[in-house]
């Protein structure tokens, strides 16, 4: 299949380009309501920042919908996001790109395998191969000073940062086992492997909650647990990749639900420094003296509350508690909370591994070799343990603060 239509995920062509256009276009204005709300905060700081970030999606459901209506390529929504999240790359299972049609279609709409080589080249270069591509200006013709400051542009923008964002969900196939219609069940306080990937690069982790997805499809499995063990049936899906699940309608019929309303809320970037990190920094701080200003992390800016904006707006608007919000679909919205709840670090002593050591030096080998000035903070397991933690707070009060206003406060949240 590769052979009569090639499959370039950094070049797609432009038919596939306006045809996925079209159907992500369609897809959002099917639902009864899809919003993409961003909570207190988060505008300000991803705007001000300029390194990529590891978006932390959940619930994956029966299919991530809400993700990829979102953040896909050629998707009308991603020219609303802030910055940091336009042109974000979304983290699938290995066995979609194994697969014909569906290797075409989720490579054309910016889909990258989940792996761990995959996320490091995306968050360091922008690309699956590692090489870093030179942003191209339009116009046929320039002057000397119009290519001086294209130049000065993206010298900028290189030496700030030449990664782009990528978007996941932690819990993965494992977390599909774990559907629960009456409440939403995340598998994720195991989920370590993207916590390291985002500290060796730099990348602060957003959460990103996707309310009403889960009821978008009714859904039963193909290979009940019991009388088939749990075990056997959670080995069969990570071998294959898929999860053994009929999804459907209520009609049996594989398509959404077209009453369903979802709204997906992004939450502010989490900053994190390790411990190693710190006393190195202030140990080098000391032996160059007081003559050289170091540079440190950028301060979090003290968000300020406001009410319902359209990005890019002066109109205003309210949500009612459990009830539909009408003309807001597809639009971008900045969410103010009345209450801010700060997450609570919770920590667990562990060793360090020498496997992390060895895939830390891999990974600044491998952007040496990119041509950039790769430094891997040092980190070790507790500090793993220690932004996980963080990261599950966060996603917890994610969900307690907007979960009433979207309708949603009778479903419980378990994460697991």
């Amino acid at each position: 299949m590769t052979k009569v239509v090639p499959c370039d995920p950094e070049h797609p062509p432009a038919w596939a380009g306006r045809l996925a256009g079209y159907v992500l276009d369609r897809t959002v204005s099917f639902f009864a309501g899809f919003d993409v709300v961003l909570d207190e905060g988060a505008e300000e700081a991803m705007s001000s920042s300029k390194r990529p970030f590891v978006v932390g999606f959940e619930p994956h459901s029966t299919l991530p919908m809400a993700a990829v209506l979102a953040f896909a390529r050629f998707s009308p929504l991603t020219q609303n996001l802030p910055p940091g999240l336009r042109g974000a790359r979304l983290l699938a299972s290995n066995a979609c790109f194994s697969t014909p049609l569906v290797r075409h279609a989720w490579s054309w709409l910016g889909f990258a395998p989940a792996s761990r080589k995959t996320m490091a080249r995306l968050l360091t270069a922008g690309t699956l191969d590692g090489r870093q591509q030179k942003k191209k200006h339009g116009g046929a013709a320039t002057t000397k000073g119009e290519n001086d400051e294209n130049n000065n542009e993206n010298n900028s923008s290189s030496s700030s940062s030449s990664g782009v964002s990528v978007v996941l969900c932690p819990g993965g196939i494992r977390e599909i086992l774990h559907l629960n219609k009456d409440s939403e069940t995340i598998f994720l306080r195991s989920r370590r492997g993207f916590v390291r990937q985002a500290l060796r690069a730099g990348a602060p982790l957003v959460p990103a909650f996707a309310f009403g997805q889960t009821g978008a499809f009714d859904w039963f499995p193909v290979l009940p647990s019991p009388p088939i063990p749990q075990s056997l049936v959670s080995l069969l899906c990570r071998s294959v990749g898929f999860a053994p699940l009929w999804i459907h309608n209520g009609w049996l019929v594989p398509f959404p639900k077209r009453s369903a309303a979802m709204t997906l809320m992004i939450g502010r970037p989490l900053e994190f420094t390790p411990k190693k990190s710190v006393s190195s920094s202030s140990a080098a701080t000391t032996e160059e003296g007081e003559g050289e200003e170091g540079e440190g992390e950028a301060s979090t800016s003290s968000a300020t509350t406001t009410t319902l904006e359209l990005a890019g707006s002066g109109k205003k608007t309210t949500r009612a508690s459990g009830g539909k919000t009408w003309g807001l679909r597809s639009r971008i919205l900045i969410s103010a909370s009345s209450t801010l709840s700060s997450s609570s670090s919770s920590s667990s002593s562990s060793s360090s591994s020498s496997s992390e050591a060895a895939e830390a030096t891999e990974a600044a080998s491998a952007g040496d070799k990119n041509g950039e000035s790769s430094s891997v903070p040092a980190f070790d397991d507790e500090d793993v343990d220690r932004y996980l933690g963080e990261f599950v707070d966060e996603m917890r009060s994610l969900y307690k603060r907007h979960a009433p206003a979207l309708g949603c406060a009778d479903v419980p949240l378990t994460i697991l």
